[in-house]
């Protein structure tokens, strides 16, 4: 369970736009390593995709995909143990040598740690204040992170309003008018405890909507499968099928040809193998 919740939330774009990824490396550091002495693993996180987020672009494909994979072996391999604070720090030693590659490979591992802190964390305090600021504020951002509370804390009803306010208000901010991966992260959310509540239907159509996203950025090398594997495993063929047309008309960085391989297996009848993030 545990692998789930980690995974279904790795690429955290807290309704950021392109605007707003861009933060000085060095004050971020600085406030990373706060936010982790006093436990505030939610902004360390959201902190560490902004750094991750303006590191990117100083380097090539193929070296983001590299540290990416890297970061993700040794901070979500299997009996992974990993410092918070001693990454913060090695990341800090990069920044100040100018090596932005190795930087950015210490920012998505804070990423990654910071969200095992989190959840490692009593959920229900978190989403009781999460349940107040969602009725008061009624803002993206208030209901992003009410859906990520809730259905952690198995609230999963909430989960589903959540979903549905957040596509209503995915034109409602500049931070998300422009960005495909808030939108698209709380819908597929909300897919995961449509599923848990045996609503097929409910999970479908949140599926589709979450990439009938035109004209946005897509931050995300490729669509999430975690729904639409538990969908499979479940003999909702069609509903799989459905979505995974609807992702392969996107133009994702990688993927595209498992998608097409995917769609083609489900034809002939076969079970593609679809992966767990």
């Amino acid at each position: 369970m545990f692998r789930i919740i980690f995974q279904s939330i790795l690429v955290m774009s807290l309704a950021l736009d392109a605007s707003a990824f861009d933060i000085d490396p060095k004050v971020a550091i600085t406030s990373i390593q706060s936010a982790l002495q006093t436990n505030n693993f939610n902004e360390a996180m959201r902190l560490a995709f902004q750094l991750s987020s303006t590191l990117r672009p100083k380097l090539s494909e193929a070296d983001e995909k590299e540290m990416r994979v890297v970061a993700n072996r040794l901070t979500r391999a299997p009996g992974a143990s990993v410092n918070a604070i001693e990454i913060a720090k090695s990341c800090e030693t990069e920044l100040n040598a100018g090596n932005n590659k190795l930087a950015y490979q210490y920012s998505m591992m804070l990423m990654n740690a910071s969200l095992s802190l989190m959840l490692a964390q009593d959920p229900m305090p978190r989403y009781l204040a999460a349940l107040e600021k969602f009725k008061t504020d009624g803002s993206f951002t208030s209901t992003y992170e009410f859906a990520l509370a809730s259905h952690y804390s198995k609230h999963y009803s909430d989960t589903l309003d959540a979903a549905e306010a957040a596509w209503r208000l995915r034109n409602s901010e500049r931070s998300v008018q422009t960005a495909a991966d808030p939108v698209h992260n709380v819908l597929q959310l909300g897919a995961l405890s449509a599923i848990e509540l045996n609503r097929f239907d409910t999970a479908a159509s949140l599926m589709m909507r979450s990439v009938d996203l035109p004209d946005r950025m897509w931050a995300r090398a490729k669509p999430e499968f975690k729904a639409a594997k538990v969908l499979l495993a479940a003999q909702q063929r069609d509903i799989v099928a459905a979505y995974l047309v609807a992702c392969a008309k996107i133009p994702w960085k990688e993927g595209t040809a498992d998608l097409n391989r995917w769609i083609a297996e489900l034809k002939q009848g076969q079970t593609p193998t679809l992966p767990n993030y």
